[in-house]
Protein backbone atom coordinates (compact mmCIF):
# COMPACT_ATOMS: atom_id res chain seq x y z
CA UNK A 1 0.00 0.00 0.00
CA UNK A 2 2.80 2.06 1.19
CA UNK A 3 4.71 1.28 -2.38
CA UNK A 4 1.35 2.23 -3.88
CA UNK A 5 1.00 5.57 -2.63
CA UNK A 6 4.89 6.82 -2.82
CA UNK A 7 4.54 5.50 -6.91
CA UNK A 8 1.17 7.41 -7.11
CA UNK A 9 2.88 10.64 -5.59
CA UNK A 10 6.06 10.34 -7.82
CA UNK A 11 3.08 10.47 -10.79
CA UNK A 12 1.27 13.00 -9.40
CA UNK A 13 4.70 15.07 -8.65
CA UNK A 14 6.24 14.41 -12.04
CA UNK A 15 3.07 15.53 -13.86
CA UNK A 16 3.33 18.86 -12.31
CA UNK A 17 6.73 18.63 -12.90
CA UNK A 18 6.08 18.37 -16.87
CA UNK A 19 3.76 21.25 -16.58
CA UNK A 20 5.93 23.54 -14.41
CA UNK A 21 8.28 22.50 -17.10
CA UNK A 22 6.08 23.82 -20.36
CA UNK A 23 7.95 26.83 -21.93
CA UNK A 24 6.08 30.61 -20.81
CA UNK A 25 4.33 32.26 -23.74
CA UNK A 26 7.11 34.29 -26.30
CA UNK A 27 5.95 37.38 -27.93
CA UNK A 28 9.32 38.71 -29.29
CA UNK A 29 9.10 42.14 -31.37
CA UNK A 30 8.53 42.60 -34.93
CA UNK A 31 8.52 45.02 -37.68
CA UNK A 32 4.48 46.53 -37.61
CA UNK A 33 2.77 45.79 -41.01
CA UNK A 34 0.96 48.75 -40.81
CA UNK A 35 1.48 52.12 -39.57
CA UNK A 36 -0.89 54.14 -37.06
CA UNK A 37 -0.20 58.47 -38.01
CA UNK A 38 1.72 59.94 -35.09
CA UNK A 39 2.03 57.32 -33.03
CA UNK A 40 5.31 54.85 -31.99
CA UNK A 41 3.74 51.30 -32.29
CA UNK A 42 5.43 48.69 -31.25
CA UNK A 43 4.77 44.94 -32.42
CA UNK A 44 5.46 41.66 -32.06
CA UNK A 45 4.37 37.90 -32.61
CA UNK A 46 2.88 35.92 -30.54
CA UNK A 47 3.36 32.13 -31.54
CA UNK A 48 0.58 29.70 -29.81
CA UNK A 49 -0.11 26.01 -30.24
CA UNK A 50 -2.69 25.31 -32.82
CA UNK A 51 -4.92 23.13 -30.57
CA UNK A 52 -4.66 22.82 -27.24
CA UNK A 53 -6.29 19.49 -27.31
CA UNK A 54 -4.11 17.38 -29.05
CA UNK A 55 -1.22 16.05 -27.04
CA UNK A 56 2.16 16.26 -28.36
CA UNK A 57 1.68 18.74 -31.89
CA UNK A 58 3.87 20.52 -32.88
CA UNK A 59 1.52 22.68 -34.90
CA UNK A 60 1.94 26.87 -34.12
CA UNK A 61 -0.19 29.77 -35.11
CA UNK A 62 1.47 33.15 -35.06
CA UNK A 63 -0.88 35.87 -34.21
CA UNK A 64 0.19 39.96 -34.75
CA UNK A 65 -0.13 42.18 -32.26
CA UNK A 66 0.60 45.77 -31.98
CA UNK A 67 1.01 48.05 -29.08
CA UNK A 68 0.02 52.01 -28.96
CA UNK A 69 1.94 53.60 -26.41
CA UNK A 70 0.12 56.09 -23.39
CA UNK A 71 0.44 60.01 -24.46
CA UNK A 72 1.59 60.55 -20.67
CA UNK A 73 5.44 58.64 -19.93
CA UNK A 74 4.07 57.24 -16.54
CA UNK A 75 1.83 55.46 -18.15
CA UNK A 76 -0.70 53.44 -15.79
CA UNK A 77 0.61 49.77 -15.27
CA UNK A 78 -3.22 48.22 -16.50
CA UNK A 79 -3.33 48.91 -20.27
CA UNK A 80 -6.26 48.24 -22.11
CA UNK A 81 -6.35 45.26 -24.47
CA UNK A 82 -8.81 45.71 -27.83
CA UNK A 83 -11.13 42.66 -29.42
CA UNK A 84 -12.69 43.21 -32.80
CA UNK A 85 -15.55 41.97 -33.94
CA UNK A 86 -16.49 40.15 -37.46
CA UNK A 87 -15.70 37.10 -36.46
CA UNK A 88 -13.07 38.33 -38.90
CA UNK A 89 -11.93 41.93 -38.54
CA UNK A 90 -8.67 42.89 -38.35
CA UNK A 91 -7.90 44.56 -35.10
CA UNK A 92 -5.09 46.85 -36.86
CA UNK A 93 -8.03 48.55 -39.34
CA UNK A 94 -8.79 49.80 -35.97
CA UNK A 95 -5.16 51.40 -34.95
CA UNK A 96 -5.99 54.64 -36.59
CA UNK A 97 -9.26 54.76 -34.40
CA UNK A 98 -7.49 53.87 -31.54
CA UNK A 99 -4.77 56.17 -31.57
CA UNK A 100 -7.35 58.83 -30.85
CA UNK A 101 -8.70 57.31 -27.81
CA UNK A 102 -8.94 58.95 -24.87
CA UNK A 103 -7.61 55.89 -22.88
CA UNK A 104 -4.09 56.61 -24.23
CA UNK A 105 -3.86 59.67 -21.97
CA UNK A 106 -3.17 57.39 -19.13
CA UNK A 107 -2.36 53.93 -20.92
CA UNK A 108 -1.22 51.32 -23.46
CA UNK A 109 -3.19 49.99 -25.82
CA UNK A 110 -2.84 46.56 -27.12
CA UNK A 111 -4.35 45.42 -30.04
CA UNK A 112 -4.26 41.83 -31.01
CA UNK A 113 -5.51 39.71 -34.26
CA UNK A 114 -7.57 36.79 -34.22
CA UNK A 115 -6.23 33.44 -35.41
CA UNK A 116 -7.06 32.90 -38.66
CA UNK A 117 -7.27 36.68 -39.74
CA UNK A 118 -5.95 39.77 -40.30
CA UNK A 119 -1.96 39.46 -40.45
CA UNK A 120 -2.15 36.36 -38.15
CA UNK A 121 -0.63 33.22 -40.27
CA UNK A 122 -2.15 31.00 -41.15
CA UNK A 123 -4.16 33.37 -42.15
CA UNK A 124 -7.87 31.73 -43.63
CA UNK A 125 -9.03 34.38 -45.69
CA UNK A 126 -10.30 33.59 -48.97
CA UNK A 127 -9.88 35.28 -52.59
CA UNK A 128 -11.92 32.88 -54.45
CA UNK A 129 -15.12 34.28 -56.31
CA UNK A 130 -17.40 32.75 -59.19
CA UNK A 131 -20.49 30.61 -59.22
CA UNK A 132 -20.10 29.41 -56.08
CA UNK A 133 -17.18 30.68 -53.85
CA UNK A 134 -18.01 29.21 -50.41
CA UNK A 135 -17.01 25.74 -51.85
CA UNK A 136 -14.41 27.06 -53.34
CA UNK A 137 -13.00 28.69 -50.34
CA UNK A 138 -13.66 25.27 -48.03
CA UNK A 139 -11.82 23.22 -50.58
CA UNK A 140 -8.82 25.89 -50.67
CA UNK A 141 -8.53 25.72 -47.15
CA UNK A 142 -8.77 22.04 -46.52
CA UNK A 143 -5.93 21.86 -49.59
CA UNK A 144 -3.89 24.62 -47.44
CA UNK A 145 -3.72 21.74 -44.70
CA UNK A 146 -6.46 24.00 -42.42
CA UNK A 147 -7.38 21.92 -39.44
CA UNK A 148 -10.72 23.98 -38.59
CA UNK A 149 -11.38 22.89 -35.22
CA UNK A 150 -8.18 24.93 -34.05
CA UNK A 151 -10.20 27.98 -34.71
CA UNK A 152 -12.99 28.48 -31.81
CA UNK A 153 -13.48 31.15 -29.42
CA UNK A 154 -12.38 28.71 -26.32
CA UNK A 155 -8.86 28.83 -28.18
CA UNK A 156 -9.00 32.66 -28.56
CA UNK A 157 -9.27 32.50 -24.60
CA UNK A 158 -6.18 30.75 -24.32
CA UNK A 159 -4.36 32.69 -26.53
CA UNK A 160 -4.98 35.69 -24.92
CA UNK A 161 -4.23 34.50 -21.76
CA UNK A 162 -0.75 33.76 -23.48
CA UNK A 163 -0.30 37.43 -24.84
CA UNK A 164 -1.22 38.30 -21.49
CA UNK A 165 1.75 36.40 -19.79
CA UNK A 166 4.43 37.15 -22.40
CA UNK A 167 3.84 40.77 -22.47
CA UNK A 168 3.98 40.22 -18.43
CA UNK A 169 0.86 42.33 -17.58
CA UNK A 170 -0.57 41.48 -14.47
CA UNK A 171 -4.20 42.98 -14.69
CA UNK A 172 -5.70 44.80 -17.51
CA UNK A 173 -9.09 45.87 -19.02
CA UNK A 174 -10.59 43.95 -21.43
CA UNK A 175 -12.57 45.67 -24.37
CA UNK A 176 -14.52 43.69 -26.94
CA UNK A 177 -17.03 45.31 -29.82
CA UNK A 178 -19.70 43.83 -31.07
CA UNK A 179 -18.37 39.69 -31.46
CA UNK A 180 -15.02 40.71 -29.95
CA UNK A 181 -17.30 40.72 -26.78
CA UNK A 182 -18.18 37.24 -27.07
CA UNK A 183 -14.31 36.82 -27.24
CA UNK A 184 -14.16 38.96 -24.38
CA UNK A 185 -16.50 36.87 -22.22
CA UNK A 186 -15.52 33.52 -22.99
CA UNK A 187 -11.94 34.76 -21.94
CA UNK A 188 -13.19 35.96 -18.56
CA UNK A 189 -15.18 32.55 -17.98
CA UNK A 190 -11.89 31.14 -18.50
CA UNK A 191 -9.02 33.29 -17.29
CA UNK A 192 -10.87 35.93 -14.57
CA UNK A 193 -7.63 36.13 -13.42
CA UNK A 194 -6.05 39.76 -13.40
CA UNK A 195 -8.94 41.13 -15.59
CA UNK A 196 -9.67 45.01 -13.97
CA UNK A 197 -12.43 45.65 -15.67
CA UNK A 198 -14.57 44.39 -18.31
CA UNK A 199 -16.08 46.79 -21.24
CA UNK A 200 -18.49 45.42 -23.94
CA UNK A 201 -19.93 47.82 -26.83
CA UNK A 202 -22.83 45.41 -29.09
CA UNK A 203 -22.38 42.95 -26.71
CA UNK A 204 -22.73 38.67 -28.08
CA UNK A 205 -24.39 36.63 -25.51
CA UNK A 206 -22.33 34.07 -24.55
CA UNK A 207 -24.51 31.66 -25.18
CA UNK A 208 -25.53 32.63 -28.79
CA UNK A 209 -24.85 31.06 -31.83
CA UNK A 210 -24.37 32.29 -35.37
CA UNK A 211 -28.08 31.48 -36.31
CA UNK A 212 -29.30 33.82 -33.27
CA UNK A 213 -26.91 36.91 -34.63
CA UNK A 214 -28.76 36.31 -37.99
CA UNK A 215 -32.21 36.34 -36.91
CA UNK A 216 -30.76 39.34 -34.87
CA UNK A 217 -29.82 41.08 -37.53
CA UNK A 218 -32.91 39.88 -39.53
CA UNK A 219 -35.22 41.68 -37.11
CA UNK A 220 -33.17 44.55 -37.56
CA UNK A 221 -34.04 44.55 -41.28
CA UNK A 222 -37.79 44.22 -40.48
CA UNK A 223 -37.58 47.26 -38.17
CA UNK A 224 -36.33 49.48 -40.80
CA UNK A 225 -38.92 48.15 -43.47
CA UNK A 226 -41.81 48.54 -41.32
CA UNK A 227 -40.90 52.10 -40.46
CA UNK A 228 -40.72 52.63 -44.24
CA UNK A 229 -43.87 51.78 -44.59
CA UNK A 230 -45.12 53.70 -41.70
CA UNK A 231 -43.62 56.80 -42.76
CA UNK A 232 -45.99 58.69 -45.67
CA UNK A 233 -42.90 60.07 -47.46
CA UNK A 234 -40.40 57.16 -47.42
CA UNK A 235 -43.65 54.52 -48.38
CA UNK A 236 -44.27 56.99 -51.28
CA UNK A 237 -40.71 57.01 -52.79
CA UNK A 238 -40.47 53.13 -52.19
CA UNK A 239 -43.73 52.07 -52.20
CA UNK A 240 -44.37 47.82 -51.40
CA UNK A 241 -40.74 47.57 -50.31
CA UNK A 242 -41.29 44.56 -48.33
CA UNK A 243 -42.85 42.70 -50.75
CA UNK A 244 -40.53 44.28 -53.60
CA UNK A 245 -37.48 42.53 -51.85
CA UNK A 246 -39.00 38.98 -51.35
CA UNK A 247 -39.88 39.46 -54.93
CA UNK A 248 -36.43 40.69 -56.52
CA UNK A 249 -34.99 37.71 -53.98
CA UNK A 250 -37.09 34.87 -55.72
CA UNK A 251 -36.12 36.57 -59.34
CA UNK A 252 -32.23 36.72 -58.05
CA UNK A 253 -32.68 32.70 -56.94
CA UNK A 254 -34.71 31.68 -60.42
CA UNK A 255 -31.87 33.48 -62.81
CA UNK A 256 -29.00 34.72 -60.21
CA UNK A 257 -26.76 37.99 -62.35
CA UNK A 258 -23.08 38.68 -62.41
CA UNK A 259 -22.17 41.42 -60.75
CA UNK A 260 -18.27 42.22 -60.86
CA UNK A 261 -17.23 38.52 -61.07
CA UNK A 262 -19.71 36.88 -58.75
CA UNK A 263 -22.72 35.07 -58.70
CA UNK A 264 -25.60 36.84 -57.08
CA UNK A 265 -28.48 34.72 -55.88
CA UNK A 266 -31.40 35.44 -53.52
CA UNK A 267 -29.18 34.63 -50.35
CA UNK A 268 -26.42 37.29 -51.53
CA UNK A 269 -28.65 39.99 -52.34
CA UNK A 270 -30.05 39.53 -48.97
CA UNK A 271 -27.03 39.21 -47.08
CA UNK A 272 -26.10 42.30 -48.86
CA UNK A 273 -29.24 44.40 -47.55
CA UNK A 274 -28.58 43.10 -43.93
CA UNK A 275 -25.29 44.09 -44.04
CA UNK A 276 -26.60 47.52 -43.78
CA UNK A 277 -28.03 47.36 -40.82
CA UNK A 278 -25.09 46.98 -39.19
CA UNK A 279 -24.29 50.31 -38.72
CA UNK A 280 -26.86 52.90 -37.88
CA UNK A 281 -25.63 55.66 -40.16
CA UNK A 282 -26.28 53.11 -43.31
CA UNK A 283 -29.91 52.61 -42.28
CA UNK A 284 -31.60 55.06 -43.97
CA UNK A 285 -29.56 53.38 -47.36
CA UNK A 286 -31.50 50.33 -47.24
CA UNK A 287 -34.89 50.82 -48.90
CA UNK A 288 -32.67 52.82 -51.79
CA UNK A 289 -30.75 49.77 -52.42
CA UNK A 290 -33.84 47.18 -52.21
CA UNK A 291 -35.84 49.81 -54.89
CA UNK A 292 -32.26 50.02 -57.15
CA UNK A 293 -31.67 46.19 -57.40
CA UNK A 294 -35.66 45.74 -57.95
CA UNK A 295 -35.75 48.33 -60.60
CA UNK A 296 -32.40 46.74 -61.97
CA UNK A 297 -30.33 49.57 -61.73
CA UNK A 298 -27.38 47.56 -60.26
CA UNK A 299 -24.62 49.90 -60.89
CA UNK A 300 -26.10 52.94 -58.30
CA UNK A 301 -26.92 49.54 -56.01
CA UNK A 302 -23.25 48.92 -56.26
CA UNK A 303 -22.50 52.46 -55.05
CA UNK A 304 -24.56 52.61 -52.17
Amino acid sequence: MKRTLICGLAALLGGVMLASAAPAPSAPASTCPVEAPGVALRCGTLSVPSRRDVAGSNARIALSYAILPARRANAAADPVVFLTGGPGSSAFAFLANLADSPWRETRDIIAIEQRGNGYSSPNLVCPERGDDPMRACYDSLVARGADFAAYDVAESAHDLADLKAALRVREWNVVGVSMGTFWALHYARLHPEGIRSLILASPVPAQAGIDDDGVAHLNGLSRILAACRASTVCDQQYPRLRERMLETAAKLDAKPRKIAGDKVDGATFLTYAIGLTFESATDPFVPMFLDAVDKGDIRKAMKI
